[in-house]
């Protein structure tokens, strides 16, 4: 059994309640105080067996606010809530979880367990200071640091591949995410560089009612990414082939997220790395471009 430490939280973000509820099984009567119905929801479908409270155990959790770490604790079987993150860094814990899509204040609670080699797992974007990249670059290669989307091992990835293997190359890929660029971005262009097809030629800012960008990528694949705000709940991608037009929903949140911890427990295990720091840096060098390309065609009045 490996005993994982959980830390979060931020807005609207509820991967603390999702992956601590995906290791240790949840309590239905506290999760319904918890707030994320859909995540209840998704839950609720799976049977016991799904999930993953046999090798793994979230023993420990921590954030700012002291009462919303007890009700995570009580939802999701977590035996201790700390006062303070350091906490955490005992020889129980094998690794920790920084639940939270907070890049701007991430490095510093993720470098307090890195250089105590406690092996780490990072919400996305790892970053979007490219100064940051050379600083995680070395834990990537200690095999201690992982950062991804959950889409990355999505099933639905394999899916998309055999309709492509059918539908023939794409000519244009359209995807609408939720938010903007630098909270949900990530999701979409992780999915186009687990297909293998994120080698950016030029990228535009269209002009549209949202956040809309152009990317030409390599073989003249063409790729529109809309960042349609907060208020509008949403995760797709049409993809236009050579023979033929098909569209995916992302909505396998639960298999994407169980696959992205098996992953970190291989990591913490085997010291095996799934994902490469290199794919990780394109990434997130890819969204730096976009929202340099962006504010430097905002209008000033």
């Amino acid at each position: 059994m490996i005993e994982i430490g959980i830390i979060g939280f931020s807005p609207n973000n509820g991967h603390p309640y999702s992956f601590s509820a995906i290791i240790n099984g949840y309590n239905k009567k506290y999760f319904k105080k918890v707030g994320y119905k859909f995540i209840l929801n998704y839950l609720n479908k799976q049977s016991h067996k799904n999930f993953l409270n046999k090798n793994l155990k979230i023993t420990k959790a921590w954030s700012n606010d002291y009462n919303q770490t007890k009700l995570l604790a009580k939802a999701c079987r977590i035996k201790t809530v700390v006062k303070n993150y350091q906490d955490l860094a005992d020889n129980k814990i094998k690794a920790v979880i920084i639940a939270k899509d907070d890049w701007k204040n991430n490095k510093k609670i993720a470098q307090f367990f890195l250089k105590k080699n406690i092996p780490v797992f990072l919400d996305k974007p790892l970053t979007l200071r490219e100064e940051d990249l050379n600083f995680y670059k070395k834990y990537y290669n200690k095999k201690i640091l992982m950062s991804c989307s959950g889409l990355r091992f999505s099933n639905q990835i394999i899916d998309i591949k055999n309709k492509i293997k059918l539908n023939g190359k794409p000519n244009l890929i359209i995807g609408n995410i939720s938010n903007n660029v630098e909270k949900y971005s990530v999701h979409l262009i992780e999915v186009i560089q687990k297909l293998g097809f994120l080698k950016v030629k030029k990228i535009e800012k269209l002009d549209t009612n949202f956040e809309t960008y152009f990317l030409k990528l390599e073989n003249n694949i063409h790729f529109i990414l809309n960042c349609c705000g907060k208020n509008i709940r949403i995760n797709e991608m049409d993809f236009f082939c050579k023979n033929g037009h098909f569209k995916i929903d992302f909505n396998d949140n639960f298999g994407s997220f169980k696959n992205t911890l098996k992953a970190f427990s291989n990591l913490i295990k085997q010291k095996k790395q799934t994902v490469k720091f290199k794919d990780t840096e394109t990434i997130i060098k890819t969204i730096i471009k976009i929202i340099k390309i962006r504010d430097k065609n905002r209008s000033i009045i």
